[in-house]
Parts: C-alpha cells; structure tokens; sequence
C-alpha cells in the first residue's frame, strides 16, 4: 500500500489531502483531492494578522508512473490548466475568484504505477498577487488615511508572502517504496524591517498616494496587483503603466487620474 501523507503550514488558511483509491487494474489508482479554504490568524511584531488567499497554484509533479488527467472534472475546479502531460508538470492555476470554502474530493485522475519507487506529489503555492490581508490588531493606529492603510497593507502582504508562505503553502504526497519528503523550510526575518515601516508611513506628513508608495518602496508596475485601495484617494495622480489587476477600487476617488495603459483586468 502506498504512503499519504500532507503537510499544511497554515491549515486555517489551507487544509489540502491527497486520497487514493485502488481501480480494477491493481496498478491504477484514483487520486482525490480535498482543499479547504478559510482565513488565519498570524501572530506578527507583537501583535496578529489575518489572511486568506485569492488564488494560488496548484502543481503536480509524478516520479516512476504514469497519469492520465481526469479532464472534465479538473476543469470545472481549476481556472486555468498550463499542460496536460504530468510528466512535464502539471499545473493548475486558480485565479480571480476569491478561494473559501471547501473543494470536496476533486478527482485529478488516474496514476498507473510502471516503476518502483514512485512519488506522485501535489504543492499549493502562492505569491503576494495571492494573498489578502483582511484584518490586523496591533500593528498600526485605527486613525491612518485611506492611503496609508493602502500601502500599509499592500506591503505587509507582499513580506508575509516572502517571508512566511514560501516556498509552498502545503504539500500532499503519495509514495510506492519511498518515504515522503518535505523541504524543511524556516521562516525569513524580512518581516522585521516592518514595524518602522509602519511607523514611517503611519508619521509621514503627506497623504499623496505615489509619495507613500515610495516610501514602502512599492513599483506600481508590479506591487499593487490584487491589493486593497478601499478608499483611496487616487484623484489627479500618474497611475499610467500601473498594475492594477484584481486590485480593489471600491470607494477610491479616481478624479482626473491618469490610467493610461494601466492594468484593470478584474479590478472591481
């Protein structure tokens, strides 16, 4: 009988198991895979924050055996599909839509073990366009602008990504005549240029959106992709060239600003 086995680094925010149940051939096996998502509560520079993902990818990986794909099934859990051949990689990418609640059983398809030892393996991973702060205690004043919480926020999710969430979110693996194997991964200490972080940006004596991005030192080509500028005063700045794909506008004072060639995809 082959070995399961997961590990889940933040089980609140992601739950993922990896199941097998033998078919008619004894070499086949049906791989299921359940996912629940939900928010966490991390402890941070004495205080806690809480996060949830928006999206993530989903990598297969199979060593000594074969996979055949269950397509229709596979396809209606996961956006996007990069490659049907396993053994180049498979990966499955969940995008746009907000990821909470729980994916029951999703049948990824059929493993034939042809060889021994074999490892059929599955890893979440996610970068900051991913992950969503939505709540924190302790970390700044209630009293910030719009702006500064913006930027704040934005910052905070790109480190906790670096430094807390790589380079996986969790990992099931399945092994024949092998044990499963786990990259012992220690957390990075970036996170601790933080906190004076905050207290600049919490002080600064401007509320100008670009002059607080700055200094975060956050590229609006790149970093504000799927954040929250709930609120935001943006009116009459050069958000031209920005990206702002999936980003949250909701409630941002727009006026005159220039969004010439910026990235809205999915922004809302």
């Amino acid at each position: 009988m082959p070995l399961l086995e997961s590990e889940n680094k933040y089980p609140d925010c992601l739950s993922m198991k990896l199941e097998a149940i033998p078919v008619n051939d004894k070499h086949g096996l049906d791989l299921y895979l359940t996912l629940e998502f939900n928010e966490q509560w991390e402890s941070l520079l004495g205080g806690r924050v809480k996060f949830r993902l928006k999206g993530g990818e989903l990598k297969l990986k199979l060593e000594g055996g074969e996979f055949s794909l269950a397509s229709t099934e596979f396809s209606e859990v996961f956006f996007q599909v990069k490659t049907n051949d396993l053994n180049q990689n498979l990966v499955g990418v969940f995008e746009v839509k907000p990821l909470k609640g729980l994916l029951n059983q999703v049948k990824l398809g059929t493993l034939k073990v042809t060889e021994k030892p074999c490892r059929f393996a599955a890893k979440f991973e996610v970068s900051p366009l991913d992950v969503s702060v939505t709540d924190a205690e302790g970390l700044w004043r209630h009293d910030i602008s719009p702006n500064q919480h913006a930027v704040i926020e934005t910052k905070l999710a790109i480190l906790l990504s670096s430094a807390r969430l790589q380079p996986y979110l969790s990992q099931s693996q399945l092994c024949y005549e092998c044990s499963p194997s786990f990259s012992a991964v220690e957390n990075s200490s970036n996170l601790e240029q933080l906190q004076e972080l905050i207290q600049h940006i919490s002080e600064a004596k401007t509320n100008d959106f670009l002059e607080l991005a700055k200094i975060a030192a956050l590229d609006l080509s790149r970093d504000f992709a799927g954040g929250n500028l709930l609120g935001a005063n943006l009116s009459k700045i050069d958000l031209s060239g920005a990206n702002l794909c999936r980003t949250n506008l909701r409630g941002a004072d727009l006026t005159d600003a220039d969004l010439s060639e910026a990235n809205l995809s999915g922004a809302n």
